[in-house]
This record gives structure tokens, sequence and C-alpha cells, in this order.
């Protein structure tokens, strides 16, 4: 089901459009959090989107393609081409655009953000909020796969991060 209210992304500040959201609750650093996220050349992790192909590191304005995989049982994935429009490493907020679509049709935007609460948790979430005159065809017939794809990518970012941090205590125990 679509977000209500809709969520505001870098370039659609309004929030026009319809928004699909997942979230998770990762134990760790929001500092490890963020640069696995960050970590384009080492997606492999994430199930929704396993590939990010950018030259550089991500900076505002800066295009590349990413490859999606709506659901992680099909074994194709279909590249998308985006552009970074938003990294805030104070905030850590990252945000990127489709540039695959006419404007008046379809745009849609990812927002990914961590958050700290606390005890050493952060709260990871994501959403896609797509605006145009597609958007509600693609609410229709994949609002609930996106919502689905966007709470598996906070998963698989929680997996990434707890392998790491058991990587990194197993190196200390071992010296």
């Amino acid at each position: 089901m679509p977000h209500s209210p809709s969520l505001p992304t870098a370039s659609n500040p309004s929030a026009s459009g319809t928004t699909f959201y997942g979230s998770s609750i990762i134990t760790a650093p929001a500092d490890l959090i963020w640069t696995t996220l960050l970590d384009f050349q080492n997606y492999t992790w994430n199930t929704f989107t396993p590939t990010a192909d950018f030259s550089s590191p991500p900076q505002v304005g800066r295009a590349g393609t990413i490859s999606v995989r709506i659901t992680p049982d099909n074994p194709r994935s279909r590249p998308t081409h985006v552009q970074v429009t938003l990294v805030d490493s104070a905030a850590r907020r990252l945000c990127s655009k489709s540039t695959d679509y006419p404007s008046w049709a379809l745009r849609p935007e990812r927002m990914q953000e961590i958050m700290e609460l606390g005890d050493g948790k952060c709260e990871y979430r994501s959403w896609e909020t797509i605006a145009g005159h597609g958007a509600w065809v693609v609410a229709l017939m994949m609002g609930g796969q996106l919502d689905e794809a966007n709470r598996r990518c906070g998963e698989d970012l929680k997996r990434i991060v707890k392998s790491k941090i058991r990587k990194n205590d197993n190196q200390l125990w071992s010296e």
C-alpha cells in the first residue's frame, strides 16, 4: 500500500505523487550503516538494487546506472539510469531520481536515510515517491511490491552491517 501522506524527496519537496516505503531497525553505529550504504562498488548485499555503477563516490549531479530487482526471486534485474539529487552526510540522507522517463509521465525519486534512535540503534528508512501522470499505474500494478522491496533493502542492509560487525569482532579476538 502506498504511504500516506506522500513523503518529500530532494527534487520533490512538496511530496506530490505516491510514496512506497520501508524501514528497518539496525543495532549498529550510524556511521557504519552510512558508509555501507554509500559503498556502491559493493552493493551485492542489496537484493533491491544489487549493482550501482557510478564513476565516483556519490555526489549531487552525478549520473549512474543501478540494476533494479523488484522481487528477489526474479533472476533478472532491470537497468535504471539515475542521477544523485542529495548526499547529506550530516543528516545521513541519500537521494537519487530516475532519468529514464519524461518528467510529465513518471518522476520516481528514492530517498534513503539513517536516523539514530539511541541505545546503539538506528532506523534505516527508504522511500520512493513517484510523481507524474503514470504514478497511479505504478501504484496499481506494483505498489505492494515496491513497499516490500524498500523494506527488504533495510533487512539486507541490516544483514551486511551485522556481518561487518561480527567480522570486526572476530578480528579483535584473534589478535
